[in-house]
């Protein structure tokens, strides 16, 4: 007797409100599932989905905490249960707004309230295509699983034929856009990404992300930006696209739009230093100097906060190649901290580029009086002694 016969199945239930849990679990005992496993919300069923093996998630969107999309996330990214069936419950009134906003692979939707038959038809529908599925299903399941292990070619010849079972299903386009995209194929991958324009694929939006890249790559910023800013309508969390989006409003000369979606990013980014560095660069590679400020501080401890900016100004206008304004805030970080390790091996890169050699080793070697082990100084002065001995 095979599990469908047996329904052993175990399925995880992830959902807050207890009257809900219950009906569910309820209902799945019903239908003849006999393993199944409550979760308060994402976080406690990450936790089980690492103790215990679970063949089928059923998780509700609003959940304290980590919430359905996270936790989805957290399951299509790991290495181990990235294949595990996942549906999402939803409202009607929030099914749109939730079908959009997915950025994983997501097998089914059930809307709120459902019936005992209803959710048997999704559960079924969703662990057969997986564990039992038909040519269409064995296609895609065999191309994802080739494009996991590097075999791309493979993959492709797998998400081509599933393509030609199903035409109407647009995931295989999606992971063939990709495919082509890498292999510099971009006319090819162009006109699978646009095949994925609609909600079957709950990959839809990251589809236009490709497409996005596409453009581009031709410098064609206008069409590049319509479709991100599309994107954003729909899914207005994701920082990387905010960006892309924001350098794309550069290139247009849209810079009131570039100032608005550097600030969406910079909300978003909380206190993710790297990004916040990195939305900083942009600030003052558009002159907005004070804007660049602003979230630097926002972003660095209070303690070393003023020494931080000035750091990353030094860095910015060096990358610009405006080197006495990068000198000038070196300068300022210097008398905040004279010996501290990074500025003076930061100074010092500025002084090689300026070809002032002498300087540079003097820098140099007052980064290593604060920290005689900084590996990185220690290298550097090494090869400015080989190439500028003391004299030269």
């Amino acid at each position: 007797m095979d599990q469908f016969d047996n329904k052993s199945f175990a399925i995880l239930v992830a959902e807050d409100n207890t009257v809900i849990k219950n009906m569910l679990m309820s209902a799945l005992t019903s239908l003849g599932y006999r393993n199944i496993i409550p979760a308060f919300d994402g976080k406690d069923a990450w936790d089980i989905i690492q103790q215990e093996k679970i063949d089928l998630i059923i998780s509700d969107y609003y959940m304290p905490r980590v919430n359905g999309l996270e936790l989805l996330s957290k399951v299509r990214n790991s290495s181990q249960y990235w294949s595990t069936p996942f549906i999402m419950l939803t409202s009607e009134a929030r099914k749109s707004m939730v079908i959009y906003s997915t950025e994983e692979e997501i097998d089914a939707y059930i809307v709120k309230p459902v019936s005992p038959d209803s959710l048997g038809r999704y559960v079924d529908e969703v662990l057969k295509n997986r564990y039992s599925p038909n040519d269409f299903y064995k296609a895609v399941n065999a191309g994802k699983i080739k494009l996991r292990m590097g075999k791309k070619e493979q993959a492709l010849e797998s998400f081509l034929k599933a393509s030609s079972i199903n035409p109407e299903k647009s995931i295989p386009y999606f992971y063939m856009g990709e495919i082509l995209e890498e292999f510099n194929k971009d006319d090819e991958a162009l006109e699978n990404y646009r095949k994925c324009d609609d909600t079957s694929n709950s990959l839809y939006v990251r589809a236009f992300d490709g497409l996005a890249r596409i453009f581009i790559k031709k410098q064609d910023y206008d069409s590049a930006t319509k479709i991100l800013k599309k994107a954003v309508e729909v899914s207005p969390a994701q920082v990387e696209r905010l960006i892309m989006l924001v350098k794309c409003c550069q290139k247009i000369g849209d810079l009131e739009g570039a100032k608005k979606y550097l600030s969406n990013a910079s909300e978003i980014a909380q206190k993710d230093v790297a990004i916040i560095e990195n939305i900083a660069r942009i600030y003052f590679d558009l002159g907005l100097f004070e804007d660049a400020e602003t979230i630097l501080r926002k972003g660095y401890d209070q303690g070393s906060r003023e020494l931080k900016v000035f750091n990353q100004f030094g860095l910015m206008a060096k990358e610009k190649g405006e080197y006495e304004k990068s000198k000038k805030y070196y300068q300022e970080a210097l008398k905040l901290s004279p010996h501290n390790d990074i500025v003076n091996y930061n100074y010092a890169v500025l002084f090689i580029e300026m070809k002032e050699y002498q300087t540079a080793k003097a820098h140099i070697k007052r980064s290593l009086l604060n920290n005689p082990d900084f590996k990185e100084g220690k290298e550097l002065l090494e090869k400015l002694e080989q190439f500028c001995p003391q004299g030269e």
